[in-house]
């Protein structure tokens, strides 16, 4: 495995991050922070856990906290991925991903979202209901 992985800190300036990219031909490209994290890891976990303490002071429940922090964090790595993926697929295609990727994304983030959310809810409801 490579460990020179092209990445940037959370200082680079967004012209030098572009040209990083151009160079090497890359569509994405991590953030890091001083301490070697990706920094969207750890924003995705600190918002889940903030949405999950939110929904357990509101309601009072432990699994609804869960399902709500849980799929925030889903939600994030899912958005993410498509985010790659999309344009990725659109220029095998042959098809400028510049034209259509961000109608795409948005709505296959947004179907996708709604289906995590409500599917883990589903699935823990029991759960959800009897700790009200």
């Amino acid at each position: 495995m490579d460990e020179n992985i092209a990445s940037v800190g959370v200082e680079t300036d967004q012209e030098d991050a572009a040209r990083l990219m151009e160079r090497y031909e890359i569509f994405n490209l991590p953030v890091l922070d001083d301490a070697g994290r990706l920094v969207g890891v750890v924003h995705g976990f600190a918002l889940g856990a903030l949405g999950g303490v939110i929904a357990y002071f509101w309601k009072d429940s432990e699994y609804l906290a869960l399902v709500v922090g849980v799929a925030m964090v889903a939600n994030l790595v899912v958005a993410r991925i498509i985010g790659v993926i999309v344009p990725l697929g659109f220029r095998a295609l042959r098809i400028d991903p510049a034209l259509s990727s961000a109608v795409a994304v948005t709505k296959l983030t947004d179907v996708l979202r709604f289906l995590v959310y409500l599917g883990l809810a589903s699935a823990l409801i029991r759960l959800i209901v009897g700790s009200l």
